[in-house]
């Protein structure tokens, strides 16, 4: 349509398939590009047409297997599409527009008066997709953090807002954090090991999860004792019980479902000496059942229970973000 419009006002617009450029692998529904396939494919496809002074037109979130079925890439992959594109392209900027402006200091779902971010840096970003922040795909940034290629995120209904710039650095905040995401559902997995030593431990329970195809988030453990949470919570008994199963080689094993991650990130969060204090202020009545600072230096994770998310998030953005850098935020 949009190639069709283009052509109609005496544009120069060549549709290109996503499917023949865009290469991935079979995870269908959540498919994860194939990145050197895929840059190589763009750069033989799209340099051409763009050098010859067309303007190349292609669809986001879908690509295909080597194979050539068809894939989709998940929530928001038409992100990671743009990004694959830019990167390829050796674009100046990447722009994305979203229904949001921006990266926001908190879910805007859940906590109506946050404020937009308006500078953060690519680690920043990766850190806020990754753990719960869905203006983004997770692995969006990457592409353009590898090229060193700045993302602009605008609001296609308000297009004269600011938006947010994500750069390889960003500038010094007043602020300790620049955003607050959560994940969930997640489910908390709590091990207590026999007697092999801390590392043989974790080396095993890493190994058993991988076999099952879970990836723990958040991981904290002292000697022969560990708490993971893991993403995409065991959805059914039987599920759960061959985990359980499947753990109990090394150790007493539990599993909690229902919780959730909530992360502050920035990057002056390392400097600030009164963290834990803050936090722990902040969420006073509230569970926290795992804390972990690391191993990004710039990502502060609580794992609570799902129930407690909003009331949660409001306090500490009261704690955090009582007094804005207007330099930051908008």
């Amino acid at each position: 349509i949009l190639a069709a419009a283009l052509s109609a006002r005496a544009l120069p617009a060549r549709l290109l398939d996503a499917r023949a450029l865009i290469k991935t692998d079979d995870r269908f529904g959540g498919a994860l590009p194939l990145v050197e396939a895929t840059l190589t494919e763009l750069r033989r496809t799209v340099v051409p047409v763009v050098e010859a002074g067309a303007l190349a037109v292609t669809q986001g979130f879908i690509g295909s297997t080597r194979d050539g079925a068809t894939t989709t890439l998940g929530f928001e992959g038409s992100d990671y599409t743009a990004t694959l594109v830019g990167a390829a392209l050796a674009a100046e900027d990447i722009e994305v527009w979203k229904d949001v402006s921006g990266l926001m200091t908190a879910d805007p779902a859940v906590f109506a008066a946050a404020r937009t971010v308006k500078v953060c840096s690519f680690a920043e970003a990766a850190e806020l997709t990754y753990f719960g922040a869905k203006v983004l795909h997770p692995r969006a940034i990457h592409p353009a953090a590898q090229a060193d290629i700045p993302v602009h995120i605008y609001n296609s209904r308000q297009p004269l807002a600011t938006g947010t710039e994500i750069t390889r650095s960003a500038p010094a905040c007043a602020n300790s954090i620049k955003s607050i995401a959560y994940k969930s559902p997640v489910s908390l997995l709590r091990v207590s090991g026999r007697s092999q030593g801390r590392e043989e431990f974790l080396r095993a329970l890493l190994g058993t999860l991988g076999r099952l195809n879970l990836q723990p988030l958040v991981v904290a453990g002292s000697g022969s004792q560990a708490a993971l949470a893991l993403e995409t919570p065991v959805r059914s008994g039987a599920r759960e019980a061959d985990l359980l199963e499947e753990v109990s080689a090394q150790g007493e094993a539990e599993l909690h479902s229902d919780k959730a991650i909530v992360t502050l990130v920035g990057e002056e969060l390392r400097r600030d000496a009164k963290l834990l204090e803050r936090v722990t202020q902040a969420a006073g009545g509230i569970r926290i059942h795992l804390i972990q600072h690391g191993p990004s230096m710039i990502a502060l994770h609580l794992v609570i229970d799902r129930g407690d998310i909003e009331r949660l998030v409001a306090r500490l953005h009261a704690q955090f973000f009582s007094q804005l850098d207007t330099a930051i935020f908008g």
